[in-house]
């Protein structure tokens, strides 16, 4: 077990797959948001990249190799024009904001082991 910023998980990443109508942009603000409400509620000292990848597009060049990664995972669905949110490092979302990713940006998460 990992211990980070006072929880205790399974050490584990996740990918959540967004099906949103908000660009690209719009999703990288909004996380950075997340960023900064969680310091200030949990007085912590995060940044975009300690938590996340740079969140990108699904594309016809991309899906196959999306969707293999999925499979891999334990499957679910992804569509062309999905954006995709990854974690940084294991365990480095932390829990409650979960919930808010799948809410804001209609997404699935993937646990990624």
């Amino acid at each position: 077990m990992k211990i980070r910023n006072g929880f205790v998980s399974n050490s584990s990443s996740s990918s959540f797959i967004c099906s949103t109508s908000m660009s690209l942009d719009q999703v990288k603000n909004k996380l950075d948001i997340m960023v900064e409400m969680y310091n200030r509620l949990y007085n912590a000292d995060e940044t975009f990249d300690d938590m996340f990848e740079d969140p990108y597009i699904i594309s016809k060049i991309n899906i196959e190799g999306y969707k293999e990664r999925i499979s891999y995972f334990g499957g679910g669905s992804v569509s062309i024009g999905d954006i995709i949110i990854d974690s940084a490092d294991d365990n480095s979302i932390p829990w409650m904001l979960h919930t808010a990713i799948e809410d804001l940006f209609c997404a699935n998460r993937i646990h990624l082991g």
